[in-house]
């Protein structure tokens, strides 16, 4: 890092127009560091006001690397992200002192959820194994892998909704997937994805 280079983590400014890698991986370890220290006073628990703080941290550190040392104005101009990590933190706010939520907290989608948070987050996991075995075994197709992992989990008793999981059911997964993130965004098609 340089010399006389620092208001906040991310402030790594240098005399230089286009800071060092070396220079750039230390701010972002730093900043790292900051917002790790705001999660452990926490105890690794996640609430509304633990998220909160969170993106108020990362909003200073933001907010500091983005005027140089040595200004005496703030910056008059407005970052898109930093407008949005603002508008997160107001929705939180909001929860925290029970106002009507945001629209960002309320269900997207009407109906009955087809999943539960932690049912799509296992199922994410669960096709992450798949990926991560066929590129470890050089796998042409997903589907050894998908049979490889299958019985791996079948051996270890772990299964999804108390049923066994089995290679179909994976390519399943995958299958459901890929379909939802086409209607997600329609400019998606079958040709951008890896057919096996």
């Amino acid at each position: 890092m340089s010399d006389g280079v620092i208001t906040g983590a991310l402030a790594t400014v240098s005399m230089e127009p286009f800071p060092s890698p070396q220079a750039r991986k230390a701010a972002l370890v730093q900043l790292l560091m900051i917002l790790d220290e705001g999660a452990y006073k926490s105890g690794g628990v996640m609430t509304t006001s633990t998220i909160r703080e969170f993106f108020e941290k990362l909003e200073n550190e933001l907010k500091e690397a983005s005027v140089p040392p040595d200004s005496e104005f703030a910056v008059k101009f407005s970052h898109p992200a930093l407008s949005s990590i603002r508008e997160a933190i107001r929705a939180l706010r909001g929860l925290e002192v029970g106002d009507k939520p945001h629209k960002a907290f309320v269900r997207q989608k009407l109906g009955s959820a087809a999943l539960s948070l932690d049912q799509a987050n296992q199922d994410d996991w669960l096709l992450e194994q798949v990926d991560e075995v066929k590129v470890r075994k050089g796998y042409q197709n997903r589907s050894k892998a998908e049979a490889e992992v299958a019985a791996s989990l079948r051996k270890v008793g772990i299964e999804r909704k108390g049923k066994t999981i089995t290679a179909k059911k994976l390519a399943d997964l995958r299958w459901r997937r890929d379909r939802r993130n086409i209607e997600k965004n329609p400019r998606v098609t079958f040709s951008d994805k890896s057919v096996d």
